[in-house]
């Protein structure tokens, strides 16, 4: 397979799909709990949209940890480090495409430096600016409030979801479910990068990220379905 190809579906089927599951788990659990008082008002059998959050919610952490798994050489997995990983062994055969002005849009919503991005500018510079992109998000992954969320994160999917791990119950400290999610940020910021620059995939446009919308049409639903049922007499 070639170079291109092969990172194409670490994205495409790996943390982008990824991506796309953690926003639309996240949008369904939260848009329950929104509603909550008026299912309660109508009668909608709270009982069963309390456990459709709860299972929306374990969904949400499941997708969410697997963008920060570790790269794994036993089974054909895809994760945020394994792309850097690819990135970097391949920095000198992949090539930039011709967008080059989205790619530095999207490098500015990703908080580049301004000297970083001016690299773009000429193709000489194209293995550098690589290398600059899997600094920039190493960094980011390796920030200490980053790895204190992921490490909240994969407590609870494998100590509390896959092993109901007694001692772990309380293992989020304080952390909220908002901000595990925000972590989705960072790879959505990657991706959009690395579309625009090597696999001509537009995944964003001037900051926002595309799949996004379509990840919340469930939730928007569940809410429409919820607001405009008739109250039961």
């Amino acid at each position: 397979m070639e170079t291109k190809e092969e990172l194409k579906e670490l994205i495409w089927n790996g943390i982008a799909a990824d991506v796309f599951l953690s926003e639309r788990w996240f949008h369904l659990f939260t848009s329950i709990g929104e509603v909550f008082p008026e299912i309660q008002e109508k009668s909608l059998s709270p009982l069963f949209f309390n456990n459709a959050k709860l299972a929306f919610r374990d969904q949400f952490l499941i997708a969410t940890a697997r963008l920060f798994d570790s790269p794994k050489k036993k089974y054909k997995t895809s994760c945020v480090q394994l792309v850097l990983d690819f990135l970097s062994k391949n920095e000198s055969k992949l090539s930039f495409g011709k967008e080059r002005w989205h790619i530095t849009k999207a490098m500015e919503t990703a908080g580049f430096d301004k000297q970083v991005i001016e690299l773009l500018h000429d193709e000489n510079n194209d293995t550098l600016t690589t290398k600059n992109i899997i600094s920039h998000f190493t960094l980011v992954y390796k920030n200490p409030e980053t790895l204190k969320l992921i490490k909240t994160l994969k407590t609870l999917r494998d100590k509390v979801l896959a092993h109901r791990d007694l001692d772990d119950l309380q293992e989020k400290n304080g952390i909220t479910f908002k901000q595990l999610f925000s972590l989705v940020e960072m790879p959505k910021q990657l991706i959009s990068i690395l579309g625009w620059a090597y696999i001509d995939s537009a995944f964003s446009l001037n900051g926002k990220y595309f799949l996004t919308d379509d990840s919340q049409a469930p939730a928007r639903s569940l809410k429409y379905l919820i607001e405009n049922v008739k109250w039961k007499e």
